[in-house]
């Protein structure tokens, strides 16, 4: 299968094992919620991991099989769609069609999106049960994510947060916008669980260097697609593996905190 992105340098020493792969982009490391910041370091896209303390706790790469084993086994994905409705071959669409611990939270209605509507709509799918859950986040449902790490606590283990829109914080839609002006005011302060912002290069929603905003002030550890557009099938995703090993690497670590 055709591989998508940007090649980029190694970063750091070579793990052994990883000899022979491709380095299609970049992962950057930012400290996770609650702690100060470091400037971002950088990781490559198929696991070579600049950050040794990233490894040791179960990185990209997965961490130790030892580690691993002890690990409490992740089945509560929950895919947060964004303004839109996802096409049939859509990526997101796909992981809950092939997955069935995947699900919607929610179910994608299209626009117009109401924040309120949709934040309220992702804590009822969270709260159903008590497992941990792991958040898909795609374009303003990263926003959802945000807004609701802000005003609620539930079982989130972490979220994968890709290529989410900028939004101004003076920014006030225009009467045909159909985002509401609730979402213009972003929260940006650290989310209370483990995060990785997915950014691209050539996203018409977003610079790259907006997502490395984002994912600065949210805690969140920023990969490098390269450029991908806005990730979707408009862009050729459709299947997406590079998202499945994230969620895998996600899921393969323990949580930074309980935000329940």
């Amino acid at each position: 299968m055709e591989r998508r992105g940007a090649a980029a340098a190694t970063a750091g020493p070579q793990r052994p094992g990883a000899r022979g792969r491709n380095d299609q982009g970049r992962r950057h490391g930012t400290a996770t919620a609650h702690r100060r910041r470091p400037s971002l370091t950088r990781t490559s896209r198929h696991g070579r991991i600049a950050d040794q303390a990233s490894i040791r706790s179960g990185g990209f790469a997965g961490g130790r099989a030892a580690r691993r084993a002890t690990l409490p086994r992740v089945t509560r994905y929950l895919v947060v769609p964004g303004r839109g409705v996802p096409s049939p071959d859509h990526w997101s669409r796909s992981w809950v069609r092939d997955h069935p611990e995947y699900q919607w939270a929610p179910e994608p209605p299209g626009p117009p999106y109401v924040a309120a509507e949709r934040v309220a709509a992702l804590h009822a799918a969270i709260s159903a049960d008590s497992e941990p859950a792991i958040l898909v986040a795609h374009s303003a449902g990263c926003l959802t994510v945000a807004v609701w790490a802000s005003q609620h606590v539930g079982p989130v283990q972490a979220a994968l947060l890709v290529t989410s829109p900028y939004v101004d914080p003076d920014w006030t839609p225009a009467p045909h916008e159909t985002v509401d002006v609730f979402i213009g005011h972003v929260p940006r302060e650290p989310l209370p669980f483990r995060s990785i912002v997915v950014a691209s290069h050539n996203d018409p929603h977003a610079t790259f260097a907006q997502c490395e905003a984002y994912a600065r002030d949210w805690g969140s550890e920023l990969f490098d697609a390269g450029a991908v557009g806005h990730l979707d099938s408009k862009t050729g995703f459709g299947p997406w593996p590079d998202g499945e090993r994230l969620v895998r690497s996600l899921a393969q670590r323990p949580p930074a905190s309980t935000n329940a």
